[in-house]
């Protein structure tokens, strides 16, 4: 609290005297910012908890400044390119001996996420041919591609903790899940 005090008495003392000249004075420290005005006066001091904002005695013109010259030599630079708004794209057609590159942007597909031996007999419709599957192996937990074909005719689907089974009565089509991510497919 005493460094507090000791502060601000002395930032309301650079500020006091400061604002009696005519300079411009700027003063930054953390948390801590001190601006006086010039010819008008002015004092602008903000500090933790405390803002102090005097104005000018009276009001002070500043003159523009004025644009710097431009040799007599140089161009003016031309616009930079600027595409035309909305989903239109402009092709520019290659030069000889250039490389034509596409800047359409391509959307990335992220593969989904195996199934396990139990979503997948869930979601599967038996249909006769031949199929290759990712699962997810229930020893490993570990994607495994699984190849496998069916027969004609309506299957009962059974599924155990590592079986895939589909019973077509006088056939099945078994898939087991073996130990250290191997698979094998049985058909009886």
């Amino acid at each position: 609290m005493k460094f507090f005090g000791m502060a601000l008495c002395t930032l309301a003392g650079v500020s006091l005297w400061s604002s009696a000249g005519l300079a411009q004075v700027s003063i930054k420290a953390p948390f801590v910012q001190v601006y006086t005005g010039g010819p008008g006066g002015g004092v602008y001091v903000k500090a933790p908890f405390v803002t102090v904002d005097v104005p000018p005695k009276y009001p002070v013109y500043y003159a523009p400044a004025a644009p710097a010259p431009v040799p007599a030599n140089q161009l003016p630079q031309p616009k930079p390119y600027m595409p035309p708004p909305g989903n239109s794209t402009i092709i520019i057609p290659p030069q000889a001996g250039t490389l034509a590159v596409s800047t359409t942007p391509v959307p990335l597909v992220t593969p989904a996420k195996p199934f396990s031996h139990h979503e997948f007999a869930k979601a599967f419709v038996p249909v006769p041919g031949k199929y290759k599957v990712t699962l997810i192996h229930p020893g490993s937990h570990c994607p495994v591609d699984v190849c496998f074909t069916l027969p004609p005719g309506c299957p009962k689907v059974r599924t155990g903790h590592r079986y895939l089974e589909f019973d077509y009565g006088n056939c099945s089509v078994e898939i087991r899940f073996a130990l250290f991510g191997k698979v094998r497919v049985d058909y009886y």
